[in-house]
This record gives C-alpha cells, sequence and structure tokens, in this order.
C-alpha cells in the first residue's frame, strides 16, 4: 500500500495527458466514454477523443468499414464504478466531464489501489490456510514487490494484470470455500469471478480446470470428484449460467457492431500452438519472465515440496501452470510488449502457493538456510524495485531488449549513449506469422575525425595557448582548460549522408565535461557527458545522437561544455558519423 501511495505522489500519472490512460488501457478505457458520455460505441464521431496528440482510445478498423474496440471490456466493468464516481464529482466541480479530465483519471488510479487491497487481503487468506503467518508475509512481499507486477501495481496500476490478479485471486478463494462448503454464497461467488475473469482476458478461461482438479490426489479422487459434481448438478449449472452472464456484455457488443454474436477482435493476431516459444518467453532478454523476476524461480521449485505437504493442490496447480504457460507462449507476441513478461502475472495467484511452500520449507531448516535465503531474497527485491525504474526510466526497453543492452544497462539508473543501439527490434509481422525474427542494424561508416591535440591543424584554435605535455592521455600533448573557461572547441561537422553521429573524449574531472551538438535554425541538439570507460585516472565521456532528416545537408556546431567551471583536462576527442538503416 505504502509503495503505491509513494508512486502515485511521486508519479502523479493523473496530472499528465497520457499519464493514467495511455498504452492499452486506451483500448480498456474506451467503452465507458463511448458509451456513458458519446453513446457511440461504433465510434462514428472520433473526432470527441482528439487531443494535442494521438486519439485518446485504441480502436480497430475491420475490412468493412466496422469500428471496434479490439480489448475485451472485463477491465472496462471493474474502471466503471470509478468512472461513475469521477462523473459525478466533475459535474460538481465543474470540471470537464468528458471521460479524460482529472477527476476520472484520479479514480482510474484510485480503482488500481481497490483491487490492490482486495488482491492482498484474499491472496492472504488463501495461503492462511495452509501456511503460517510468516510465511504468508513473506511470500505476498515476494509476489507483489520482487516480480514484475510490482510495475504493475504502481506505475502501470490501470493495466489489465492487476485487476486479473485481483479477481483470479477472489475465484481461488471462493473454489476452495465451495469445494469445503457447497454453500450457495460461494456458487455465486466462483461464478461471478470466473466470468469476469474471462471477461478482462478470455485465455484465462482455462484456470477453470482448477475446479475438478482441486484436492484431487489419485484416479479414484477425480472420480469421486466427477460424482460429487453429479449431485451437486444444480448448483453447477447456477455457476455456469452466472459466469455466462458476467461474459454476455461482450457478446452482446459483437453482436451490435458487427450483426455476429462471436467476431474476432484481433485481427491478424493468433495464436502458434504448433511453435510454442517457452524458454524464450521464460529466459529470453527480451521480456523473458525469470530474467525480470528472477524470484519466482522458487515458486517453479517450490511444486516440489507441494506435492508432499499439500498433495491435493499439486494437481491443479501444476496442470493449469503448464497449460496456461503453453498458451502464453504460443502467441504470436510471446514477449508481451512491457516489462518482465506482463503475461505471467496473471499466474501469480497459483504460483504464490507453491512459493509459500518452498519458503515453508526453508523456515523448517537450520538458521543459515533463512539466512542465505534471506539474503536472496533481499538481494532480488533490490534487484526487482531497481529494475523497475529503470523500466521507468527506459533504461529497460518495453520490446527490443537483447542480452547486450540489459548487459550494458545493468545496474545503471539511466541509459548509455549507445544503449539504442544495442536493442533488437523484432519484425512484428514476420512474428504475426509464427516467426521470430528481428531486423539486421546496417551501418555504413560516413567519416571518422579524431582530435588529439598533437596536430595544431586538427582543433579549433581559439585556445592554442592550452594546449600542454603534463598531463595526457594518449600521446605528447592535450588541453587543459582553466576555470574561466566555460565554452571550448567549437567546431562544425558536416554530417551531409549521416543519419548517427558517435561522439567521444577522454577527461580529467569528467562531471565538467558535455560533449555538445547545436542546430539552432532547426531547433536541433544534443548533450551528454556520460561516462563510460576510466583507465589509469582518465574517463571516457560518450555523446551519440541520431542526426533529423532536417539537419540533412547541414553543418552541425560542436563545443564542449564546461559546466561548473573547474578546472579539467581533456584528450583523444574521435567523432564518427555513420549511416545506419534497419533490413529484413
Amino acid at each position: 500500500m505504502c509503495l503505491f501511495v509513494l508512486t502515485q505522489l511521486v508519479d502523479s500519472p493523473w496530472s499528465r495527458n497520457d499519464g493514467v490512460v495511455k498504452s492499452d488501457i486506451r483500448g480498456y478505457y474506451a467503452y465507458l466514454p463511448a458509451l456513458f458520455i458519446h453513446n457511440d460505441l461504433k465510434l462514428d464521431d472520433v473526432t470527441v477523443y482528439e487531443g494535442e496528440g494521438p486519439l485518446k482510445i485504441w480502436f480497430n478498423t475491420s475490412e468493412n468499414g466496422i469500428r471496434y474496440i479490439k480489448y475485451p471490456m472485463g477491465t472496462a466493468i471493474l474502471y466503471a464504478p470509478f468512472f461513475g464516481l469521477a462523473h459525478v464529482y466533475a459535474g460538481v466541480t465543474g470540471e470537464a466531464q468528458d471521460g479524460f479530465s482529472t477527476p476520472y483519471m484520479f479514480a482510474l488510479s484510485m480503482s488500481a489501489l481497490f483491487y490492490l487491497l482486495l488482491a492482498l487481503v484474499f491472496l492472504r487468506k488463501i495461503l492462511r490456510i495452509y501456511f503460517s503467518e510468516t510465511v504468508t508475509a513473506l511470500t505476498i512481499v515476494v509476489v507483489f514487490i520482487g516480480t514484475n507486477a510490482g510495475n504493475y501495481f504502481t506505475f502501470d496500476a490501470g493495466f489489465s494484470h492487476s485487476y486479473s490478479f485481483s479477481v483470479i485471486t477472489f475465484f481461488i478463494y471462493g473454489v476452495i470455500k465451495w469445494t469445503e462448503t457447497m454453500r450457495y454464497k460461494y456458487v455465486l461467488w466462483v461464478g461471478i469471478s470466473a466470468g469476469l475473469m474471462t471477461l478482462i482476458r478470455p485465455i484465462d478461461i482455462v484456470f477453470i480446470l482448477f475446479i475438478p482438479l482441486l484436492f484431487v490426489r489419485s484416479w479414484d479422487d477425480f472420480k469421486e470428484r466427477w460424482r460429487l459434481f453429479y449431485r451437486q448438478r444444480t448448483q453447477l449449472l447456477v455457476m455456469l449460467l452466472v459466469a455466462t452472464a458476467c461474459v454476455m456484455p461482450q457478446l452482446i457488443y459483437f453482436k451490435y457492431i458487427s450483426g455476429e454474436w462471436l467476431f474476432y477482435s484481433y485481427s491478424d493476431e493468433s495464436f502458434f500452438f504448433t511453435n510454442p516459444k517457452v524458454l524464450e518467453a521464460m529466459f529470453s532478454f527480451r521480456n523473458g519472465w525469470l530474467i525480470y523476476s528472477p524470484l519466482m524461480v522458487f515458486a517453479l521449485v517450490g511444486f516440489i515440496f507441494i506435492r508432499k505437504r499439500n498433495a491435493g493442490l499439486f494437481l491443479p496447480l501444476i496442470v493449469v501452470t503448464a497449460i496456461y504457460v503453453f498458451i502464453i507462449s504460443s502467441w504470436w507476441c510471446w514477449w508481451y510488449v512491457g516489462f518482465g513478461n506482463r503475461a505471467f502475472i496473471n499466474l501469480y495467484p497459483f504460483l504464490s502457493i507453491p512459493l509459500a511452500g518452498f519458503i515453508a520449507f526453508v523456515w523448517t531448516r537450520k538458521w543459515w538456510w533463512k539466512l542465505v535465503f534471506g539474503t536472496v531474497v533481499l538481494a532480488g527485491l533490490s534487484l526487482s524495485v531497481f529494475q523497475t525504474i529503470q523500466f521507468k526510466k527506459g533504461t529497460i526497453h518495453w520490446g527490443h531488449m537483447s542480452k547486450r543492452a540489459y548487459t550494458a544497462s545493468f545496474l545503471k539508473w539511466e541509459p548509455t549513449p549507445l544503449f539504442h543501439t544495442y536493442l533488437e527490434i523484432p519484425n512484428m509481422e514476420k512474428a504475426k506469422h509464427g516467426k521470430t525474427d528481428v531486423y539486421k542494424r546496417v551501418i555504413d561508416t560516413i567519416a571518422i575525425k579524431r582530435v588529439d591535440f598533437e596536430d595544431v591543424t586538427s582543433f579549433d584554435t581559439t585556445h592554442a595557448e592550452l594546449i600542454q605535455k603534463g598531463t595526457v592521455f594518449n600521446g605528447r600533448m592535450a588541453m587543459f582548460l582553466p576555470s574561466y573557461i566555460e565554452y571550448a572547441l567549437g567546431d562544425t561537422i558536416d554530417v551531409k549522408n549521416a543519419n548517427r553521429i558517435h561522439i567521444t573524449a577522454w577527461v580529467r574531472n569528467p562531471e565538467e565535461f558535455a560533449l555538445c551538438l547545436k542546430y539552432d535554425s532547426l531547433q536541433f541538439s544534443a548533450h551528454s557527458g556520460a561516462i563510460v570507460d576510466r583507465r589509469d585516472g582518465w574517463e571516457k565521456i560518450e555523446l551519440y545522437s541520431e542526426i533529423p532528416n532536417t539537419v540533412q545537408g547541414q553543418k552541425l556546431l560542436f563545443f564542449v561544455w564546461k559546466i561548473n567551471r573547474n578546472d579539467a583536462y581533456i584528450d583523444d576527442i574521435k567523432f564518427i558519423l555513420t549511416h545506419e538503416k534497419f533490413v529484413e
């Protein structure tokens, strides 16, 4: 709760145009303003969603011109009560009742907090049935802070995964209680939660397998379970009817916009069940689950201990996990654009149980087991929080990471200047046909220039008197820049035929320096003093920049900015002009 409140107060997403309703949320949320404000679910007039940038909502258009919202409406249904409160509040206070003013955005953020609290409460209830308070507490900490779920319960709280997490947690709790009591209260509970989790994310219907497999330890148990279902067929029918009623709004929407009860809204996106990318989905640097949530390896190991300690939970958990991983790994975009393969978050309510099983095992061991495990968990929590912040700052890319990019960014607050050159851009069109290809980066070197101060003609001679022999990085000469100089080494660079420029320099007192490029009339500038290497008391600073098309054929001004005006040295400046393109 504190982490959520802190991140929301610091980030204040409701104060920015794209702070809350962004990315996929533009699709989840679209139902509410379309229905309740504009009465236009067919999106005949999308000009009402125009803002300073792109449209405030997302929609697709079919081949015959039907405009439709691609995403299921389950998340919108969970948003709806908070949307309604915001609409009333906006009317009372005179704020714009357009669905996108501050009250709506604040209410949407608070909806995430509400469902987070419910998820915490009911996950604790589930775990306390089988585990101690200590094991339960540690499990909750690992799941909510030590995984990529932390990002989707804080900075990106409006995405569907946090809402799915809550509903799936209700579902698991309801199934356990219904199986134990056979009360109608839990019949309704399971029906509603099963319908909602399917309405939020249709593939989550696979979680219904948890019902017939729960507490099944043998073939005899399985047969007895079906005999029980036959005796309770009325309750099961009610459960099915309730779940179907929850899903019906989506079917009615499809019928309304297309004339068909079943309408595939994802058009050219599909599954490739004969070619699942299980290993890539789990271990790839492009959003591989365990790369960005390594503590969840304990959940997988925990299945061993669940089989011994809670045998009645083992079969439903292992079956649901295996089938779900297979399904999400078969999706054409198996890396699920986001942070750390967010599709796995929907499994966390189930995986929390084997995770707790592993922690319970450790807690029965000697003290040094606990010490080692605690140290690993603390390191994992710290890494998870750090990587969440990296993702927020762009140091971890949402869909193009590679091993080299991950290594270059590891434990760094800001992306290095060359970070974007290490990214691997997937060929999305080929991916939609089941092929995992990336675009090849082709780099042609246009020009290389070095300023090493050995040759007086290789640099701007305005401060030629400052060239000295005493303190050098390479060769015999380097430039000393005393405190009174703020700008030096002004020079022009012809960027004809180049679209990238890479500049490096070796310096002493690196906090003084920024390498700068400028073109005033075309409003282009770039600067960087990022340290990328250290050697013999000198630091290598670097600037890498894309050159806009508007600057092609022009001359850029290069100079060094001494930020704090303290004494410093610079040597061995290197300019590389390149033309970069991507090919299949």
